[in-house]
């Protein structure tokens, strides 16, 4: 299995300099609820035909939330890797996965009602270098996979802010622009 290294490079060759609704405009304050318009976000689910396929990942061998783009449809897109379902869904468990092979480190601080509250470490890889996509789809995957755990419906990330991301609250309506693909086909 490829690391998240190889996840986030990848996000930065394909990355765009436009800016996300996730970036802070008023840098006075440290934090922003990030609030996005859901009715263009995509929601699909690939038939055969359609069937995604990357050379740089094994997505049956996946237990997270991968994003990636998708040349045939010219989108990007954040897949439900297969061993999802089959992973122990506890904070620690979903965080070590997530963590893997990674600089940016997310760190647990605690569960309160339906949030996550968790802390990224070193986190000028992705705020600063991975660029606008890569920095967006880090924080998807991130936010699914640890909204896989039970009642979590919100992920709080406290990091230094950079170019390319804010801290705040997340959730799975905070991804605009990107198709959600909840199952496909093994070829």
């Amino acid at each position: 299995m490829r690391t998240w290294t190889t996840i986030l490079t990848l996000g930065i060759l394909t990355a765009c300099s436009t800016s996300t609704d996730n970036e802070q405009t008023d840098q006075t304050t440290d934090t922003t609820t990030v609030q996005i318009d859901t009715s263009t976000m995509l929601i699909d689910n690939y038939d055969q035909e359609d069937q995604l396929t990357f050379d740089h990942i094994d997505i049956d061998k996946v237990p997270y939330w991968y994003a990636d783009y998708d040349s045939k449809t010219k989108t990007d897109v954040l897949i439900k890797g297969l061993l999802v379902d089959e992973t122990s869904k506890t904070a620690g468990n979903l965080i070590e996965i997530l963590n893997k092979g990674q600089d940016t480190q997310i760190v647990f601080d605690k569960i309160n009602s339906d949030t996550l509250y968790v802390k990224l470490t070193d986190s000028y890889y992705v705020t600063e270098r991975s660029g606008t996509t890569g920095a967006q789809w880090y924080m998807a995957s991130a936010t699914f996979t640890l909204t896989e755990i039970g009642n979590v419906n919100y992920v709080y990330f406290d990091f230094e802010v950079g170019s390319h991301l804010s801290s705040g609250v997340y959730d799975r309506q905070s991804f605009e622009g990107l198709k959600i693909i909840t199952r496909h086909n093994k070829g």
